[in-house]
């Protein structure tokens, strides 16, 4: 329960990777978000792996802010973020 996240169903077609919209609307309400985890093999101390799995979630997936004085206002403002990309 430490970082909540969404990822977006596979069957939900963006224009670009999901992460980018959801980053692009929050930056538009002064929302900090941040990326998904990206797979460990895409960085260049590790072999490239074949997990589809990993590079298939991280476009889609993005972690919602959170903190311990988050106030239900403040998870509002988020839902209502994600409810808005969601709809289009």
């Amino acid at each position: 329960f430490w970082m909540p996240n969404v990822v977006v169903n596979k069957k939900r077609r963006f224009n670009w990777p999901a992460r980018e919209i959801f980053i692009k609307e929050f930056g538009k309400e002064n929302i900090d978000a941040r990326v998904f985890f990206y797979p460990l093999s895409s960085l260049p101390m590790f072999k490239k792996a074949s997990n589809p799995v990993a590079y298939d979630i991280c476009t889609r997936a993005i972690n919602l802010p959170s903190y311990h004085g988050m106030t239900l206002r403040d998870q509002r403002r988020v839902a209502d973020v994600v409810k808005k990309v969601m709809v289009r």
